[in-house]
């Protein structure tokens, strides 16, 4: 049966809402299920040559649309599959209950309750899940009777009422006369009590019950930790932001058997490809050829990003998708900033690589920090597809490069190498808590940079307007010959002119100046003192922080590349228990 649910914009579903994760709808409980499953006729290509090299895909796909009359949309099951009625308290799967398709779809119980009317019941709160990734009903039956009695019969969920805590929830089984507290199966010893993972994963026709044997953990429906996506982004740089690439990569599938410009006009002739017969044929096969060359590297995206906005010549081709153009810089900010460049477009691909429950992990950097994982991310499909999730997104920004030499000079100080040493030691031990290899050792230059962004995002959001979420940060860090050390702060959304020019306006030097001076003298004393200050980075926590909190550096986990991790307000203008590693003078 094909029921229409509800809404949801395609960027939830690369972000949040993606295969695997749950969605609570006011009556019902889903599960979205994994891309095989997506109606590709109603699914958009985005085309993005860099991202998918590094990706091992050929291209992605945006979300399928609903149309009207006929199948479409985010295919979704229901589950949790077991439900309780809030009158009777029974507590068994969906399929026993009766399942009404209105506006607002909904499973009723028909039990004889005393107004004769039918009650809508509602999903059960909890269920299991691994650190691989598997996903389960919690087991009801098993944990009422053990290992020792096979019952299949309809449970019943009370609630005592006495504390509003877990320990009021009691499971029994009516046939065999037995129950048993939620509250015994929460905790690290509670798992003890519980089954270990079967392997089940619901998302997937083709669900897997492949042994898996983990712990599972017990979490309630809507937990934060029971999914956590990995994307990963490019920006759309020249000249894979030119518009004959653009027009190309909508019949790259169509140009497979176009081997030569010949064969490229005779396409043109025949074929309904309206996007490419604006182009001369000679370019078109030129970019064709581009495509198919071993240019590309897919190990490091942001290094030819890198190069694009630090070019000497602006891209300012009003029909591209990427125009920049440089500014004057800011002085007497206290921070050695060498150059400002406005980013009036850009285009921004962010594609779905799979997931992990229990634990989270960033935003892929790069390569490495995606194989940390030993078996916890999870797939989106039961085999290896041509294309990925994915959505384009378009808006402006600013990019602001910082000088070599003052942070190679900040970098040599014994008071920064020290920090460093601490934050280092604190990933290592980080990594190892949680069974992932450990990625590379992330330099205190980009401490400096993903605080100093932090910075930017929260004063822009409080001068400016812009909820915190709405803007994004990406860091270019690297030592060496061919070191990095720049931010862009950004905007972008999925509508086709994307936003209005805020951020290019607070670019200007006479706007940027003063913001950047407010920024850092707040930075220099946080709400949450002296306990910020004094915070030190370990492994024990959930985040690798040093002094960072809510109240001075951490923002939406959205506008975050790395979850809220490897913040140190301490790298920028001090605080009260360290001012000798601030890179800002005076």
């Amino acid at each position: 049966m094909v029921v229409r649910a509800s809404k949801m914009r395609p960027s939830q579903i690369v972000t949040q809402f993606g295969p695997g994760a749950l969605i609570d709808l006011p009556t019902l409980s889903m599960v979205v299920t994994g891309i095989e499953d997506w109606d590709t006729s109603t699914a958009r290509r985005v085309d993005e040559p860099r991202l998918a090299r590094k990706l091992g895909v050929s291209f992605f796909r945006r979300p399928p649309f609903y149309r009207r009359r006929m199948n479409g949309g985010l295919p979704a099951r229901v589950f949790p599959r077991f439900m309780v009625c809030p009158r009777c308290n029974r507590l068994a799967r969906h399929t026993a209950f009766k399942f009404n398709e209105r506006r607002n779809p909904e499973y009723t119980c028909t039990a004889a309750h005393r107004d004769g009317s039918d009650q809508p019941v509602y999903p059960a709160r909890f269920m299991v899940a691994c650190r691989r990734g598997h996903l389960d009903d919690f087991p009801w039956h098993r944990y009422v009777h053990g290992d020792t009695v096979e019952c299949h019969a309809e449970l019943s969920l009370r609630d005592s009422g006495r504390t509003g805590g877990i320990t009021d929830l009691w499971v029994r089984c009516p046939v065999h006369d037995k129950s048993r507290n939620i509250g015994q199966a929460i905790g690290a010893t509670a798992r003890k009590r519980l089954p270990k993972c079967s392997g089940s994963r619901p998302w997937l026709e083709a669900e897997s019950l492949d042994y898996c044997g983990e712990d599972i953990h017990v979490i309630l429906r809507g937990a934060s930790n029971a999914y956590f996506p990995v994307v990963e982004s490019a920006i759309s740089v020249p000249p894979w932001s030119d518009p004959i690439q653009l027009a190309i990569g909508e019949y790259i599938d169509e140009l497979a058997k176009v081997r030569s410009l010949d064969d490229l006009r005779m396409f043109l002739k025949f074929a309904n490809a309206p996007a490419l017969e604006e182009f001369n044929p000679e370019l078109v096969w030129e970019g064709i050829q581009r495509r198919r060359s071993d240019d590309i590297d897919p190990e490091d995206l942001r290094r030819e990003e890198w190069a694009s906005f630090t070019g000497s010549k602006p891209h300012v081709d009003p029909s591209a998708e990427f125009q920049i153009r440089p500014t004057a810089v800011p002085q007497e900010v206290g921070i050695s900033i060498a150059s400002v460049t406005q980013v009036v477009r850009l285009r921004e691909v962010r594609a779905l690589r799979g997931f992990t429950r229990i634990d989270p992990i960033p935003d892929v950097g790069d390569l490495g920090e995606v194989e940390a994982i030993n078996a916890g991310l999870m797939s989106l499909a039961t085999k290896r597809l041509s294309w990925l999730p994915g959505i384009d997104q378009r808006g402006e920004g600013m990019f602001l490069r910082l000088s070599e030499d003052a942070v190679r000079q900040w970098e040599e100080r014994a008071s920064v190498a020290d920090l460093h040493d601490r934050h280092a030691a604190a990933q290592r031990d980080w990594y190892a808590a949680r069974d992932m290899r450990e990625p590379r050792t992330r330099p205190a230059r980009y401490l400096l940079l993903h605080a100093l962004a932090h910075l930017l995002i929260r004063q822009l959001g409080l001068e400016c307007g812009y909820a915190s979420s709405s803007l994004r940060e990406r860091i270019y860090c690297s030592r060496g010959s061919d070191a990095m050390a720049g931010i862009l702060i950004y905007t972008a959304s999925p509508d086709s002119e994307g936003s209005l020019g805020g951020l290019v306006e607070m670019s200007r030097s006479e706007r940027l100046g003063p913001m950047l001076r407010r920024a850092l003298e707040l930075s220099k004393l946080c709400a949450n003192d002296p306990l910020c200050a004094d915070r030190a980075v370990s492994a024990t926590g959930t985040q690798l922080n040093g002094a960072a909190c809510h109240a001075c550096l951490l923002e939406s986990e959205t506008s975050c590349e790395v979850g809220n991790n490897y913040l140190d307000r301490a790298v920028l203008a001090g605080t009260l228990r360290s001012t000798d590693t601030a890179f800002v003078a005076g």
